[in-house]
């Protein structure tokens, strides 16, 4: 009988995206902006307040062009016409402007709003007659979390949101129905343009909320709490659980998912760069293999070939052969057992290992400390050939670990190999 040793709280078949081909974009900056247009995604415009630079490709992203030095926050592209973008900027005097531009972002308006705040978020509907919202009150309104412009910002109307807004979602047929994430009261729903909200759980969660549904089933959705990590519900929000398994951060500040392939998500962190779901975020796995200290500044999809843009300190890039490369991977014939070293070493509080079993057994999994001393059996049953990606967990688990040196061991009847991990309490 073939016995496997090892260590672990979750166990999943194991993706590599180390052979995913990253380019960095020569002459755009670092720390960019990134937005697709909907329309016509070979349309992307980047944005740097700190050079205060707009580029734009209408090729995909083969080619770039400056298009203006303007200092603003470019917060949305039109759904329908992509030389309609939207911004805003803020001021030396802590007075905050929404602008529109019609022609690429080579000139600006500002619109009628108040100089009160800071436009964070600013989303443009996908149906017709093309809509803008923004968390920015519209002029001389007291108090307005959310307004909608109709007419390409000439005019705007309050909306009464529950609370601050953070993300904006249009998953039907026309705007009636939009869902919102919120900073202090979770997620909600409205089946009547914003007149009344439902909620759907996850109140008294305090931070960044961003949202994605599934286009196919609109009880799927996806919450990202910047400080708390990522929350899942198939009920429409009857129910939430965690799925942050492999996500070695909780300083969130983007999720994306790609409507033409579901299972697939994307988040981008303030810490630790770019991690990738395949299976509708039951785990996640680092975009590559060094990515540790990576503020993702920007993070944009294009949905028609999977290519991922992103902006970190180092530079802007695009990842293409993101899914091809795991599935080519995922397919190669294993020859022998093989242990990985954990990623990240040292960790605090979780660390993710691989390893490959060639043949189908018994798989019982185990970590020992530096005395010997056995921590934690976790697995104990029969597992098929394949290649496993293992998220290790001690506080999860109510494991109180000290920090210092632990091992972990794989063991058949015909392999033993173990590794030094590193935890730091």
């Amino acid at each position: 009988m073939k016995y496997l040793l090892f260590i672990i709280i979750f166990i999943y078949a194991f993706s590599n995206v180390s052979a995913v081909d990253i380019k960095k974009i020569d002459n755009i900056p670092g720390t960019s902006k990134i937005y697709i247009s909907k329309s016509n995604p070979d349309i992307i415009y980047t944005y740097n307040t700190t050079v205060n630079k707009i580029f734009k490709s209408v090729n995909g992203g083969i080619v770039w062009e400056k298009v203006s030095d303007a200092s603003l926050y470019i917060g949305e592209i039109n759904a329908d016409n992509p030389a309609i973008l939207y911004g805003s900027y803020y001021s030396s005097n802590m007075e905050s402007y929404f602008f529109f531009s019609t022609d690429s972002g080579k000139t600006w308006t500002q619109s009628k709003t108040a100089q009160i705040i800071f436009s964070y978020l600013i989303k443009s509907s996908p149906h017709p007659p093309y809509a803008v919202y923004t968390d920015a009150p519209p002029k001389d309104s007291s108090r307005c979390l959310l307004s909608v412009s109709y007419d390409t910002c000439k005019t705007w109307q309050c909306i009464d949101a529950p609370s601050a807004v953070t993300s904006l979602l249009f998953p039907g047929k026309n705007d009636s129905l939009m869902y919102i994430g919120t900073y202090y009261r979770g997620v909600y729903r409205s089946k009547d343009m914003g007149g009344s909200w439902d909620s759907l759980g996850l109140g008294g969660i305090y931070g960044e909320n961003y949202i994605a549904i599934d286009p196919n089933d609109q009880n799927i959705i996806y919450s990202a709490r910047n400080n708390h990590g990522v929350y899942k519900t198939t009920d429409g929000g009857i129910t939430w659980k965690e799925i942050n398994n492999g996500l070695n951060s909780s300083i969130i500040n983007s999720l994306i998912l790609n409507k033409r392939n579901p299972q697939h998500l994307f988040i981008g962190t303030e810490d630790n760069g770019v991690f990738v779901s395949i299976n509708s975020g039951e785990e996640w796995t680092p975009l590559k293999d060094s990515q540790a200290d990576e503020w993702v500044y920007g993070l944009s999809l294009d949905d028609r070939t999977e290519k991922l843009y992103f902006s970190t300190q180092q530079g802007t890039f695009v990842a293409e052969n993101i899914f091809t490369s795991i599935n080519e991977v995922d397919n190669k014939p294993l020859a022998e057992f093989k242990l990985y070293q954990n990623y990240p070493n040292p960790f605090n509080p979780s660390t993710t290992i691989r390893y490959s079993v060639p043949y189908s057994g018994n798989v019982k999994i185990v970590v020992f400390d530096i005395q010997g001393k056995e921590i934690a059996t976790l697995h104990n049953k029969y597992q098929k050939n394949g290649n496993y990606k293992i998220v290790f967990n001690p506080i999860t688990k109510g494991i109180n670990l000290v920090s210092g040196i632990y091992f972990y061991k794989l063991i058949s009847d015909n392999f033993i190999q173990t590794k030094k991990m590193v935890y730091l309490k």
